[in-house]
């Protein structure tokens, strides 16, 4: 199954340093299970600079 997010993305995720709500997709690993697929998103923040990474559920 094909993850919706790519690499350049923006996405609205807070960052826990600054606070700023926009962030950038920086790396895209999917992880499939038996019953469900989810995405680990590498992200970074567009303002600080600060990386972080945000576990999505796919549909």
């Amino acid at each position: 199954m094909a993850s919706k997010f790519s690499v350049g993305d923006t996405i609205i995720k807070r960052c826990a340093s600054c606070l700023h709500d926009k962030q950038t997709v920086l790396k895209v690993d999917p992880n499939e299970f038996t019953d469900k697929v989810a995405t680990r998103l590498w992200v970074q923040c567009s303002k600080c600079g600060t990386n972080d990474n945000k576990l999505m559920l796919e549909e």
